[in-house]
């Protein structure tokens, strides 16, 4: 459904929406408590912990080659603290400073160290709720999650109510976007963290990763076929986009889960927004479509909390009485 956003004229620019949350804003008054949570494969993650005393926490899932210590990431954690939730955020392997201990580190489908970490809290914590928010890849996995776990996300590991914003949920489709002309900029700042993430687990695997020809790389979906899925298990990119991709899982979602994609998403294909005929998506989706908002922006400007932000508090503190 079509929810208005009403923005500042200047954040009616996707680009400028998009930039000023992911680049220019700071959130300078919230601290994280940093634990290291050891994975059965032998990795780990670092997870960025932000508690107020909450009866409820958020566990809450970054972007490509982003962390924990994003701005949006911040934000978002503050306004749950404000709202009297919890936030425990989530540093993707290798995302959380230091380089992880396995060749392979983490993609759009990985939904497995999400599920250990939604089994520790749900069985070693006494929360009364356990909310989840993902954002770009980190909302494709969240979903793809859910989706697997179908009636079990509740009955199972009681999560009471998610929420995915920017989410490419269909990745073939996000790639196209992303390989565009239109962003080149943002596509050529993408591989060149990419590639320094290489750099680093090549140090640390003499041997295991050839980086010749990477300069020559030019599209994330070459990326992704040469590294992506050879380093994950896919046969090719084509593979991955099929098989990592949340849209096919959606209908089998039985968690209350809200999905906020602007349609001036420079990094989303129409395939990632609802089919006007889906009948077969889940009754649990909530999709928010916004005629402005960029890629994870939603931007005012002041002090505030953005406008995704205070969308999502509601729709977790209406299930609290809030």
């Amino acid at each position: 459904m079509m929810t208005i956003y009403k923005p500042q004229r200047i954040f009616t620019n996707a680009h400028i929406n998009t930039v000023y949350h992911s680049q220019v804003l700071n959130v300078s008054d919230l601290i994280y408590a940093r634990k290291r949570f050891e994975l059965e494969d032998g990795d780990f993650l670092d997870l960025d912990w932000s508690c107020v005393g909450g009866k409820s926490i958020a566990v809450i899932l970054h972007g490509l080659e982003s962390s924990a210590g994003r701005p949006y990431m911040k934000g978002m954690a503050k306004a749950l603290n404000d709202s009297g939730i919890d936030a425990l955020c989530v540093n993707f392997r290798g995302c959380g400073g230091q380089p992880n201990r396995l060749l392979r580190f983490y993609h759009s489908g990985d939904t497995g160290d999400v599920r250990q970490i939604i089994s520790h809290v749900s069985e070693k914590m006494d929360y009364e709720n356990i909310f989840m928010v993902g954002f770009s890849l980190g909302a494709n996995v969240l979903l793809k999650f859910l989706g697997e776990e179908g009636t079990n996300a509740l009955g199972g590991y009681g999560i009471a109510k998610a929420a995915a914003v920017s989410v490419p949920c269909d990745l073939a489709s996000a790639s196209r976007a992303l390989d565009s002309q239109k962003n080149i900029v943002y596509r050529k700042r993408f591989l060149k963290k990419l590639g320094n993430t290489l750099e680093r687990k090549k140090e640390t695997h003499p041997g295991e990763i050839d980086l010749s020809g990477f300069e020559k790389i030019r599209t994330l979906k070459e990326y992704d076929d040469i590294y992506t899925s050879v380093l994950h298990g896919f046969s090719d990119s084509d593979d991955y986009y099929k098989k990592a991709s949340s849209k096919p899982y959606l209908q089998e979602i039985r968690v209350p889960a809200l999905i906020i994609n602007a349609l001036d998403d420079p990094f989303l294909g129409k395939e990632c927004y609802p089919d006007e005929n889906a009948k077969s998506e889940s009754d649990y989706i909530e999709w928010t479509v916004t005629k402005f908002g960029g890629h994870v922006g939603f931007s005012r400007t002041g002090n505030g909390p953005f406008w995704h932000e205070e969308r999502i508090c509601g729709h977790f503190t209406d299930s609290l009485g809030i």
